[in-house]
């Protein structure tokens, strides 16, 4: 009796690991595919854009896979259309990239805004470290600039990213030790069938 209730304990944890671990894949699937705010050719100088809900945004640059990006040529600024006080943009510690088939995201920047309008201002300059801009100047591929594009997204704290997946870790830890401890549980515990 102790055999059955010791292996159900530990297969029970096969469908508790298989449901945490579709739950933390479809949170970080939607972390990663939020819908645009704004998206327009990173060639505009200004557009003008209107945030509903307070919180935090990132900037993302989107293009072509595999090719060299226009990062060290532009550098765009945020600015409150009403007071025209500039938007703080925060480099992120890691660039966050998202690649697909054929086109790639690059998260360049974040910030914290209100709701209210805004003017994003692509200016000349760099959105890139100095090791990055090294590296650009390395990469032979080249793509035309028209095929690259400035997005705004609402952004999630970093952290909630490194919990997801702590959690698809764990839930994969429960599915397969739920699995091998269920099956070696009379050899491991000694109990009799």
């Amino acid at each position: 009796m102790i055999t059955i209730l010791i292996k159900i304990l530990f297969f029970s944890c096969i469908p508790l690991g298989i449901i945490l671990l579709v739950f933390a894949i479809k949170k970080l699937r939607k972390k990663f595919n939020q819908h645009s705010v704004l998206e327009f050719p990173y060639q505009y100088t200004s557009h003008l854009f209107h945030i509903k809900e307070a919180g935090i945004y990132a900037i993302w640059l989107k293009g072509p896979l595999l090719k060299k990006t226009p990062v060290t040529k532009f550098e765009p600024r945020i600015v409150n259309a009403d007071t025209k006080i500039n938007v703080t943009l925060n480099k992120p510690f890691f660039r966050t990239q998202l690649n697909g088939y054929k086109q790639g995201q690059i998260k360049l920047f974040y910030f914290t805004v209100k709701e209210d309008d805004y003017e994003i201002r692509i200016l000349e300059g760099s959105s890139s470290s100095k090791i990055e801009g090294l590296i650009s100047q390395v990469l032979p591929n080249s793509a035309p600039e028209d095929s690259f594009f400035i997005q705004l997204k609402k952004s999630r704290p970093f952290y909630i990213t490194i919990l997801l997946i702590l959690l698809i870790i764990i839930s994969a830890g429960l599915i397969f030790g739920g699995l091998v401890l269920g099956l070696l549980s009379t050899l491991l515990f000694g109990l009799q069938q």
